[in-house]
Formats: structure tokens, C-alpha cells, sequence
């Protein structure tokens, strides 16, 4: 493990005393999809790409296909597994998501970090990626104009703060992940009251509901 810093001020925030900040080429494989644009088909492997990953989630709603031969030549150097981050490079670049499942699809353009399981704790990486202060560090390092965009290289050198062990790291996770599964439980309840609340208001306004 490559480790810069140990403590102190750094450019991810003040970490503890205890913890390393490690490049991150040092603790995972950083690679990307592939560049180049295999012919389209109307069915057969999924072909994701920044636009796919949103709210630290893969979308599959808006997607393309190639054929499973061009998939082939993609994962040569691409091949995706259950445990890997991705993260969108261009555009809208930092959005990152952890593939959970046993994944079955292609990338382009895409960052695919794979955590080395004896250093780091995949949970506890994609937390951080996905925290506020680290997504402003990323957004600091971009370059382009209008088309923002992060190198390969500069993602391999980016920052990572970590706990001394793995333990640690997961129960840092296990702690996040439970947050996120209460946020998601009342920002589906809400969702739900404003609707029932527009029901009310539409009936209200046209009398179809009296109060008195």
C-alpha cells in the first residue's frame, strides 16, 4: 500500500490519526470501458454508460444493446464482477455506484474500480466516493470546457483516506448503508404524502370532498 499522509489536514478533510490516505491506484485496479462504439442491436448485452449511472444507482431504463460478440471483445478489457465500482468519467463525472448483483453487461467510458479484497472494503468505498466532500474534491480535479471530464491517470493518483483495518472500514459501511436505507424508507413516504396530498387538494378545489 502507497501511503502519502497519515493524519492532518488534507485535500479529502482532516483525517484521523490512525488512518492512511493511500493512493487509490494502491488499493484497487483502476481501469475504464472501452472507447470504442461497437454497432448497436435491438437486444442482447446491455451496454452502459455515464448516463446509466445515477443516484449511486445502475439504470437500465434508457438502454443499448451490442451482441455478444463485440461484449466479448469489450470484457477483455473491461469485465465487469459483483463487488467492482463504476463511476461516470464524462459529463456528469463522479456519479459512482457498486454493482451488488452478478453483473451481465458491457461498459464504455466508464471507470471501473476493482477494490483489492485484502486492503479495502468495497462498501466502505463507495461510501466515501459517493460523500459530499469527496465528489467536490473530483469536481476540482476535472478537466475540459463545457464537456467536463477525469482522466484515467488522474483518478489512479485520486486521495483516498482509510481506516487501519477492514473491520473498521465495514462497520463504517454497515452504518452508512443503514442511513441510506432509512432515507430511501422516508423519501418513499413523502412521496407518497404529497401525492395523497394532491388527491386531497384536487377534490377540495372541485367539491368533490365538503368539510362542513
Amino acid at each position: 500500500m502507497t501511503t502519502i499522509l497519515t493524519q492532518g489536514e488534507t485535500e479529502v478533510g482532516v483525517i484521523p490519526e490512525d488512518w492512511n490516505l493511500c493512493f487509490l491506484s494502491s488499493i484497487a485496479d483502476v481501469r475504464d470501458g472501452t472507447h470504442d462504439s461497437p454497432k448497436y442491436t435491438k437486444s442482447g448485452i446491455p451496454f452502459i454508460t455515464s448516463k446509466n449511472i445515477i443516484d449511486g444507482k445502475i439504470d437500465f431504463q434508457d438502454i443499448t444493446f451490442i451482441s455478444e460478440n463485440d461484449a466479448r471483445e469489450v470484457n477483455k478489457r473491461s469485465n465487469v464482477n459483483k463487488g467492482d465500482i463504476l463511476m461516470s468519467m464524462i459529463g456528469t463525472v463522479g456519479n459512482a455506484a457498486l454493482v451488488d448483483f452478478e453483473p451481465d453487461f458491457c461498459i464504455k467510458n466508464v471507470a471501473l474500480f476493482k477494490p483489492s479484497t485484502t486492503i479495502v472494503s468495497s462498501q466502505f468505498l463507495i461510501q466515501l466516493l459517493r460523500s459530499t466532500h469527496y465528489v467536490l474534491y473530483i469536481n476540482n480535479k476535472l478537466d475540459g470546457g463545457i464537456q467536463k471530464f477525469i482522466s484515467l491517470g488522474m483518478l489512479r493518483g485520486l486521495d483516498v483516506p482509510l481506516p487501519p483495518t477492514k473491520a473498521e472500514q465495514e462497520a463504517i459501511a454497515a452504518v452508512l448503508f443503514d442511513m441510506d436505507t432509512e432515507i430511501t424508507c422516508l423519501e418513499s413516504k413523502l412521496s407518497k404524502t404529497r401525492q395523497l396530498k394532491q388527491g386531497m387538494m384536487h377534490n377540495l378545489l372541485t367539491g368533490r370532498i365538503r368539510l362542513i
